[in-house]
């Protein structure tokens, strides 16, 4: 058994016109992890930039994003210090955020949008509607 600590420096990696090529590479040169601007962690994927995590002076709050078991889906939440902690999803510009409009199986109809249980929640199942769904 080994104690102590590791450390390792690496350059930001490298950006040409079209393509992010990081400092840290897994399997191909142009996927891993760089930083490519001050206080950023970018992770890139066949040269794209696919998720970039910036810092934020006195943070204390964070994004969790966790595995689950078959028939559960994965975690998007978060943590932190504070009590009660709002999840914020913040389009760009005249961006917004997408929700599957839901589908029906028979006489059952399933929500695009989910509050409690899988067939709790809201879905758009006709042109121009917007159907709460209860059980």
């Amino acid at each position: 058994t080994s104690t102590g600590t590791a450390s390792a420096w690496f350059g930001r990696g490298v950006t040409d016109s079209t393509r992010h090529y990081p400092a840290l590479t897994f399997g191909g040169a142009d996927d891993g992890i760089a930083a490519l601007s001050a206080g950023t962690l970018d992770f890139i994927a066949a040269g794209r930039r696919v998720l970039q995590a910036s810092a934020y002076t006195n943070a204390t709050n964070y994004v969790l994003i966790a595995p689950s078991q078959a028939g559960v889906g994965p975690l998007l939440g978060t943590a932190g210090s504070d009590t009660d902690i709002p999840l914020r999803l913040v389009p760009k510009g005249t961006g917004f955020v997408l929700a599957p409009a839901g589908l029906s199986v028979g006489s059952r109809f399933y929500p695009g949008l989910v509050f409690n249980a899988g067939d709790e929640g809201v879905g758009s199942f006709g042109t121009g509607t917007l159907d709460l769904v209860a059980g």
